[in-house]
């Protein structure tokens, strides 16, 4: 029996999605507006078709994507609509409606999830560019404090200080740096359904199951197969034409 308040929130995420499915943005591009405006007509084909526009164009923000999402979940296309969503939170990581409609569609397909990192909970919702500023930032401050720590005999225990969190801060922005390349790798599964094998032929035995928008992580890639970390731990070739990858332009390691 399901809890009143989770069904209760539910409900509320249903609603949001059917009354306030399209972000707006000043000064946007003509077909942004364009696509909204086909969006509230219901039109969500020629909406896709704006947004997709933007997007080839190189012309896309996180707003993009999260229409593009709607539209694509409006279509019937959940794994689309996940992938659509990922991309909008790998450009605005605090991007509430996003994070709220990628979980409810993700509930509704029934789409897995790759298993987290204990260092997820400790690493702020920043964008990559960001931690590689703050990252830089810390490390050129660390080298500074540390030379006048060698060179002066005042305010030493203070130069330590500085130092020493300067250090600890440019190391933490270099692992939020290296968990930011993991999840690049990470691929989303647009098709139905797919199997995934364990070798890369279509009669080969079956290494795991997924429903679409299911997140696996790139590993490798054979002609028309991709080899990936699955989101049950194990691994498996899954076609190409399958998955598709969150960030735009990725490739294997």
């Amino acid at each position: 029996m399901s809890h009143p308040f989770s069904a209760r929130l539910a409900s509320l995420l249903l609603l949001f999605l059917a009354l306030a499915p399209t972000a707006r943005a000043a000064n946007a591009p003509a077909p942004f507006d364009e696509g909204n405006k086909l969006y509230d007509a219901q039109e969500y084909s020629a909406a896709r078709d704006r947004y997709e526009q933007l997007v080839s164009d190189g012309s896309y923000t996180a707003n993009v994507f999260f229409n593009l999402g709607n539209s694509e979940f409006r279509l019937g296309h959940s794994g689309r609509a996940i992938l659509a969503y990922e991309r909008a939170l790998l450009l605005d990581p605090n991007h509430p409606e996003a994070t709220a409609n990628l979980a409810l569609v993700r509930g509704k397909a029934g789409a897995k999830t790759l298993p987290s990192s204990p260092l997820d909970a400790f690493l702020l919702p920043i964008s990559a560019p960001n931690y590689v500023l703050i990252g830089a930032i810390a490390f050129w401050t660390s080298v500074l404090t540390g030379v006048a720590f060698l060179l002066w005999r005042y305010a030493r225990p203070l130069l330590a200080t500085v130092c020493t969190m300067g250090v600890l801060c440019a190391a933490y922005c270099g692992t939020a740096l290296v968990r930011d390349r993991q999840h690049r790798a990470v691929a989303v599964v647009v098709s139905p359904e797919v199997t995934a094998r364990l070798e890369a032929a279509d009669r080969a035995g079956v290494a795991e199951t997924l429903p679409a928008g299911s997140d696996v992580r790139v590993l490798n890639e054979r002609g028309a197969w991709v080899y990936c970390e699955l989101p049950g731990r194990g691994r498996g070739w899954l076609p190409r034409k399958a998955i598709e990858r969150i960030a735009p332009g990725a490739t294997s390691a």
